[in-house]
């Protein structure tokens, strides 16, 4: 129970290490980071549509439906390399997913908080219900500015790995204190 316990908060730690670092190059290259994500969808699909178009060519049967669809995955690749804010504008629904679910778990684990008896757990309750207020908001949001939204979602992003790592540290610190409780109650009954 204990392993598992710790092997959640390792991955909340690293969860929320790689977000204030996703939020810092959002924050201060948002327009970079949105063309170059549309450009990169745009190329995937432009990979997968001549890859199924070969395959289908070099298939014993007639496969004129496989090479349909894989060139209209292959044009739709092109128009988003070429136009890739198409692409972007969905970022802040992604984003906001990503912090409504974050939030859940600061909530979550605010409550193992309080079942540890950590001081103040009812803070870390507020910092889930910030982030998934945060996320709805980048849901709702999403069809705005995009370079704005992006920088806005960089914040978010810093916020919610900074509160995830806090949150971790209370939890951390109020079980070693009741670990330290137990030892020392079994020391003592030892006597």
């Amino acid at each position: 129970m204990f392993d598992k316990i710790k092997e959640l908060k390792l991955n909340i730690t690293l969860s929320a290490v790689v977000m204030v670092v996703l939020g810092v190059v959002l924050l201060f290259w948002p327009a970079s980071v949105s063309l170059m994500i549309g450009k990169v969808v745009g190329a995937l699909l432009i990979a997968t549509g001549a890859i199924q178009i070969v395959g289908n060519l070099m298939a014993d049967s007639n496969r004129t439906m496989g090479l349909i669809v894989a060139a209209i995955i292959l044009v739709f690749g092109i128009y988003i390399f070429v136009n890739p804010g198409i692409v972007v504008s969905v970022i802040p629904i992604i984003f906001g997913m990503i912090l409504v679910v974050h939030g859940v778990q600061d909530i979550a684990m605010a409550f193992e908080g309080r079942s540890y008896q950590a001081p103040r757990w009812g803070v870390s309750i507020v910092f889930g219900i910030v982030n998934i207020i945060l996320g709805l908001l980048c849901i709702a949001c999403a069809f705005g500015i995009i370079n704005m939204i992006i920088s806005i979602i960089g914040i978010m992003l810093i916020y919610d790995g900074i509160t995830d790592m806090l949150i971790v540290h209370r939890v951390n610190k109020a079980s070693r204190y009741v670990d330290s409780e137990i030892l020392h109650e079994e020391d003592i009954d030892e006597f």
